[in-house]
């Protein structure tokens, strides 16, 4: 009786049950598109579309942290949002975008792109786009979901202020990747 308490007791001092093995997170592709689009009927007759063409290219030495892999790099790209009211009058706006981007694979499936230029802008749209958070699959895609939010802006007879389209996102490693070479 004894040594089955002893037992119990050198089985229980060990902290319980055995912890789980660390997953490693995923590699990211050094080079990607990211591409998606919005889309919202409203009850008015508005309708909004957005689209996403976005390509990354990551410094190849990501650094480790503890559940993740973090990368730095650059993005460029188009972006668009189209807002037409019920007799087709609207506005369209298809910015090009150049920057800095940080991008994390978070064990075991997570992926998180910030842009950090995006994060204080002037604008809900520009704020939206400030983080991408998906999941991401063993062969490196990813996917996720985004919310297109107006330009806020007012003027000149161009107004863009009232309506959010959602949609999703789709992340594919590029073989040959676009030269991103800031603008100007």
């Amino acid at each position: 009786m004894i040594a089955g308490v002893l037992l119990l007791s050198l089985v229980s001092c060990d902290g319980g049950s055995p912890t789980e093995p660390e997953v490693a997170p995923r590699p990211l592709p050094l080079r990607f598109a990211l591409t998606g689009s919005a889309t919202s009927e409203e009850e008015d007759g508005t309708s909004v579309s957005c689209f996403l063409d976005l390509h990354f290219e990551l410094a190849e030495n990501p650094r480790l942290t503890p559940g993740a892999l973090e990368y730095t790099g650059v993005h460029g790209g188009s972006i668009r949002r189209t807002v037409l009211d019920a007799e087709g009058n609207g506005i369209s706006l298809w910015p090009d975008v150049y920057g800095n981007v940080v991008a994390r694979s978070i064990a075991p499936s997570s992926l998180q792109i910030e842009i950090p230029v995006n994060a204080d802008a002037e604008g809900r749209f520009w704020r939206e786009l400030s983080s991408f958070r998906g999941t991401l699959a063993p062969d490196g895609t990813a996917t996720g979901h985004w919310s297109c939010a107006p330009f806020d802006i007012a003027s000149g007879g161009y107004v863009d202020t009232s309506y959010t389209a959602r949609g999703s996102w789709t992340l594919v490693a590029e073989s040959q990747g676009v030269a991103l070479d800031p603008p100007g």
